[in-house]
């Protein structure tokens, strides 16, 4: 990536419905590729009853565009395997549950998401629909971690994992599963694990996220699990 590259604006809208309120979030921040840092303030239009600002990099978003590779091998990221370009797959949603610790149930969320380079900015376009019910407020996020995993040329699939405290100090549980498609038809070749370390500040309307991303290759490539596993099948 070229000096120019390293560090970009972003520019970000979220429009759709929160536990039946039309929101739109709108908001700015810049990326640094060099870093794997990825700052976002956003103006809110609404806290809805039973909403919190904390799930929005979590449930309402994919992991990050930016991030930086572990260990002595490039990994890729969305955006250079899109060719700075990707999107929840048409026709597709990307899908997030939230559960308390004995297992119920507390929200689901549906989304689509649009992220794309034109020049120095990365815009990201957000269009979602929550049905969250949380009865205290959060203070943190305690984990977040990814998996990105091939699906043919031009897609991947993102399963996400992440743990956030309450005001009490309960820890909640969720998850999403996200399809995307690339501009490009570039292929993934091999699962990529991810871990995500996020700060949030909320003053008022004002909610500001800074995630900072590492990534590298899983243990093993798909072929090679096929071969291990398939001579001890052979050999029974």
């Amino acid at each position: 990536m070229a000096a120019s590259d390293s560090r970009l604006k972003i520019d970000y809208r979220m429009d759709g419905e929160l536990n039946g309120v039309p929101i739109t979030n709108v908001g700015e921040g810049s990326a640094d590729f060099d870093e794997g840092v990825e700052e976002v303030k956003i103006e809110l239009s609404s806290i809805p009853e039973g909403w919190h600002p904390y799930l929005l990099p979590l449930i309402c978003s994919g992991p990050s565009r930016v991030g930086i590779s572990h260990g002595t091998d490039m990994v890729p990221s969305l955006m250079s395997l899109s060719d700075w370009h990707y999107f929840t797959e048409p026709g597709r949603l990307r899908l997030g549950e939230l559960y308390n610790g004995a297992g119920m149930l507390l929200g689901r969320v549906a989304a689509t998401g649009d992220y794309k380079r034109v020049d120095d900015t990365l815009y990201y376009r957000i269009k979602m629909r929550s049905d969250v019910h949380l009865t205290e407020g959060l203070t943190g996020v305690e984990h977040y971690s990814y998996n990105l995993i091939p699906n043919g040329p031009g897609r991947a699939i993102v399963l996400s994992h992440f743990r956030v405290k309450t005001e009490s100090g309960e820890i909640l549980y969720g998850s999403t599963s996200i399809p995307y498609g690339f501009s490009s038809d570039t292929e993934l070749e091999r699962p990529v694990a991810g871990v995500q370390f996020i700060d949030t500040e909320l003053h008022g309307l004002s909610f500001r996220y800074r995630t900072n991303t590492f990534r590298r290759f899983a243990p093993y490539e798909t072929e090679e699990l096929h071969e291990y596993f398939g001579e001890l099948v052979a050999s029974e």
